[in-house]
């Protein structure tokens, strides 16, 4: 079967023209029932580890887990790349789209509008702050008063606002409509002082600027996984089926590894 992807226009135009075809051959059984002709149409971020364009081909941790279930469902699987998490959300609720593939945090208050696969892995919610900058922080109490930028409709501001419950005090979120990463470079920059991103993200991106600081938690550790909507249970337990088993094999840790814990290469930003 094959992986087809589409870049939403929003997000830019030069990935456009990166768009292409690839054929999978995959066996017949394991069949789910798409709810879009004989292809899943799944989601998924455009950031240095869900979703990039490397040398004119498509990569990332999430394009080739969806590779290994195109090939488990002998489904096509159309990818479309979009960054804006509320609309994907919408999307999903209204069947336009059949899988959310990304890191999400697992929250009761998403499952109360769909449902989450298997988890992919676990991680927690750390600060994101420059090693020298005066003010800083080495307890989440002292996150009291502070500005922190997050993207917008991340648990991260969910995280942010339960915490100041139990600290009893104000820390001050501003909802962006920028990326996470986006806000980690602006931190490296000096552009703003603090924000926060699960520990997996932060680890890669500690790796791309000399000047950051991810050693402070924010959260316990937290579940992510995939999501289907609230009324597709076949494709669900079709997901679940194929991702334990292949969570266990040799393979999936070497895409993990090769995404998350490899030194990535190339010159480092301050």
């Amino acid at each position: 079967m094959r992986i087809l992807y589409v870049i939403t226009f929003w997000f830019t135009v030069a990935l456009l023209s990166c768009t292409n075809k690839r054929e999978v051959h995959v066996p017949a059984e394991n069949t789910a029932q798409p709810k879009h002709g004989n292809k899943l149409v799944a989601v998924t971020s455009f950031n240095s580890t869900n979703y990039f364009i490397y040398k004119g081909a498509p990569m990332g941790f999430q394009y080739e887990l969806l590779q290994e279930l195109s090939n488990y469902l002998g489904l096509n699987i159309e990818v479309v790349v979009s960054n804006d998490l509320s609309d994907n959300f919408k999307r999903l609720e209204s069947n336009e789209i059949d899988i959310i593939a990304s890191n999400l945090t697992v929250t009761a208050d998403r499952k109360k509008f769909m449902q989450f696969t298997t988890p992919l892995g676990a991680t927690r919610q750390v600060i994101v702050q420059r090693s020298n900058a005066l003010g800083y922080i080495d307890s989440p109490l002292q996150l009291a008063g502070k500005r922190v930028y997050v993207a917008a409709n991340t648990s991260y501001i969910e995280r942010l606002s339960n915490l100041s419950s139990e600290i009893g005090d104000t820390i001050i979120v501003y909802e962006t409509n920028f990326e996470t990463e986006e806000l980690i470079e602006q931190v490296a920059k000096g552009k703003i002082d603090f924000t926060v991103c699960d520990e997996n993200i932060a680890k890669v991106n500690a790796q791309l600027y000399d000047n950051i600081d991810i050693k402070t938690e924010v959260s316990f550790p937290q579940y992510f996984a995939w999501a289907v909507s609230k009324d597709n249970d076949t494709l669900l337990h079709k997901i679940n089926a194929w991702l334990v088993d292949f969570k266990k094999t040799n393979k999936y840790k070497l895409v993990y590894n090769k995404y998350f814990e490899q030194k990535k290469h190339g010159q480092q930003k301050g």
